[in-house]
């Protein structure tokens, strides 16, 4: 996580006093640290306002384009973000139920969009937008305060400059489209803002002079760091990134305070291990040990493997910050796995490579400070997503927090080495365009998903996963024949792919091959007899078929081995077999369950009123056929049903 490793060098002279009994901890005197307030005169104000206007033009084409890969599993199809009127139910709803439990801001975020606009894909995108542009301006903010440190010896007449031209760039780079267009990463975004807001107070705290102010501060960067943490667990590290920085910019990068002032660095870990109690508090009924070898289980690599091919992917991550081409960038990477330091060579190359960097951090620590600190943020903030931890190998929205610093290291780089000013000017100029016409040349691809999905597999032609989703995206279309071909090629790479078989029987029975259907089913439960959507596809074809009883088991099966609160099609195709089956009570409670889950589906209340109906209790059956047409005022097989009933009443 954090680094708070030894520099080499001297250490400081001796000062009078004693470091123990000092009743404050900052060891540089409080005259030659920055002010916390800072004034925007009307040019700079202007400039500020600039940012967000640039960064709309940039994403404005992106605000219809359609969810995409995991939109789907913690938007679209989770039922419990489904927040219908502004109560608490259904706030708890979205933060206890959702997919993602661990990150209830985030969902919380979700459930408000939902509420506004349900699914318009333009408001998701707007507050990603929005996110990421206030995260532009409290990088400003952060790296004004930073700069204008004395450890960071930057003049203050190139302060405002330096921070605004790296806010700029920073927003513009290609390699956050992913924490943008991509609208389940508002986690990422979202938990960056926060980080970075918790930073700013913390460092506005330890420069404000008023000691109630600096109380609501340092509370205020507690309360964010814990929202931060709510978003993704990649604030972790905040503790740590903090302490740090007091030690490189309050303390001068003091041994003694380093290894005197226990208190400091248990409150880091202190704070560290009361966020990972937070988060398991979230992840019930597993340690933190069980959750890092769990999460192998499912993985085609093992934690050797993980951590030597993750050498390569930092150093793969600043080739793409550095040369941020279109052409390279792609949701999923073909990254081929390292088996040892010497398979692939490069594997040995990149750990001399980052041994490079740390050798630089420690040499650079008491001259360049500030260099050293950006490094130090860059790979401090990657050393979760690149450690031990059995996620994914490699994704592009890992760089978004960790690139901050990294974009400030490269324009206090140009900015050292280049003494033309009409140079610099040019060079600014030319990157921005570059950056900004790459963002929008990018963003172009997302806009459809078969395009997009095509992009992906000619960048990665062996990720199954691709094939599957171009498959699903061109049945979409109508093109069902093209689609059942990559899915067909999909179950080829990988015969136990259940994705890709589930997929492929839901185009068969489309296309009238009910008997290839069924047996695209049949042979995921072969090798995954558990599979829930296999044995729900499996029953509702036969359901469909008129083979009730055997319908039945399958769903029954398929609920058996679902959460309870997941998935409402089971419950509403079970209550519809049991109702075939004259089983009207326990059909009824299958509806009720369906609706406790999505409460305003029109067609699970018409189910409910027709059963409720067939039982005789026709008040029950007419308020259900009202809630249906009140959810959806065109249906007209409620509106029939509720005008026989009323009907009916009249005769009698």
């Amino acid at each position: 996580m954090g680094r708070g490793g030894r520099v080499a060098g001297k250490g400081r002279k001796k000062r009078s006093g004693s470091l123990a009994s000092a009743p404050a901890v900052t060891r540089l005197p409080e005259e030659a640290l920055p002010q916390s307030t800072y004034r925007l005169t009307p040019w700079r104000k202007a400039a500020l306002f600039i940012l967000p206007i640039l960064l709309l033009v940039i994403y404005a084409e992106t605000l219809d384009h359609p969810f995409y890969f995991d939109d789907t599993t913690n938007i679209t199809e989770n039922p419990h973000i489904r927040l219908e009127e502004f109560n608490l139910a259904g706030l708890k709803r979205a933060v206890t139920d959702s997919y993602s439990r661990n990150r209830p801001v985030a969902n919380l975020s979700f459930a408000f969009n939902y509420l506004f606009g349900e699914y318009n894909p333009t408001l998701y995108r707007l507050v990603n937008i929005l996110i990421h542009g206030l995260n532009g301006l409290l990088l400003f903010q952060l790296l004004l305060l930073t700069l204008r440190m004395p450890a960071a010896s930057i003049p203050r007449d190139k302060v405002h400059i330096l921070a605004y031209v790296t806010a700029l760039l920073w927003l513009v780079h290609p390699l956050h489209i992913q924490s943008v267009t991509y609208i389940v990463q508002r986690m990422n975004s979202l938990a960056a803002m926060f980080y970075l807001l918790a930073m700013l107070l913390y460092i506005k705290g330890r420069l404000c002079p008023v000691a109630k102010r600096k109380r609501r501060m340092f509370a205020g960067c507690l309360v964010s760091g814990l929202l931060a943490l709510g978003s993704k667990e990649i604030a972790l590290t905040l503790p740590f990134m903090i302490w740090i920085y007091e030690w490189f910019f309050f303390q001068d990068l003091d041994r003694r305070w380093f290894k005197v002032n226990a208190t400091s660095l248990a409150i880091g870990f202190g704070s560290g291990l009361m966020l990972l109690l937070i988060w398991a508090i979230f992840n019930p009924g597993a340690g933190l040990l069980d959750f890092i070898f769990a999460a192998y289980s499912h993985r085609d690599f093992t934690m050797e493997q993980r951590l030597l091919t993750e050498l390569r992917v930092v150093v793969f991550y600043v080739s793409l910050f550095l040369w941020p081409y279109p052409e390279r960038l792609t949701l999923l990477h073909d990254f081929p796995l390292s088996s040892s330091f010497l398979e692939p060579l490069t594997t040995l190359g990149s750990l001399l490579f980052l041994l490079l960097l740390v050798a630089i951090i420690l040499r650079l620590a008491k001259r360049y400070r500030l260099y050293s600190f950006c490094l130090l943020w860059f790979l401090g903030n990657l050393v979760l997503e690149s450690s031990v931890i059995g996620l994914e190998i490699i994704f592009e929205h890992r760089t978004y927090l960790p690139s901050t610093f990294l974009t400030l290291l490269a324009v206090l780089i140009a900015d050292r080495f280049l003494r033309v000013v009409w140079l610099k000017r040019v060079l600014l100029v030319a990157v921005f365009v570059l950056l900004s016409s790459w963002t929008y040349q990018r963003n172009q691809v997302w806009e459809n998903k078969v395009a997009f999905w095509l992009d992906c597999l000619e960048k990665c032609p062996t990720e199954i996963r691709i094939h599957n989703n171009l498959g699903q995206a061109l049945e979409k279309e109508g093109r069902i024949e093209e689609a059942m071909g990559y899915y067909r090629q999909a179950i080829e790479q990988n015969a136990m792919f259940a994705d890709a078989y589930n997929n492929l029987g839901l185009a068969l029975e489309k296309v009238g091959e009910v008997k290839e259907a069924v047996q695209a089913y049949r042979s995921v439960l072969k090798f995954d007899p558990a599979n829930p959507d296999a044995l729900y596809n499996l029953g509702s074809s036969l359901g469909r078929q008129g083979r009730g009883k055997e319908a039945l088991l399958h769903l029954e099966a398929a609920h058996k081995h679902l959460p309870s609160d997941v998935d409402p099609d089971v419950h509403n195709n079970m209550g519809i077999i049991l109702a075939m089956h004259g089983r009207l009570d326990e059909s009824i409670e299958h509806f009720i369950e369906a609706l406790r889950i999505s409460p305003n589906d029109p067609l699970t209340h018409n189910n409910l009123a027709m059963t409720y109906a067939r039982q005789g209790d026709l008040a029950a059956a007419k308020k259900h056929f009202r809630e249906a047409l009140r959810l959806e005022p065109g249906f007209e097989e409620a509106r029939n049903n509720l005008l026989y009933l009323i009907g009916k009443e009249k005769e009698q």
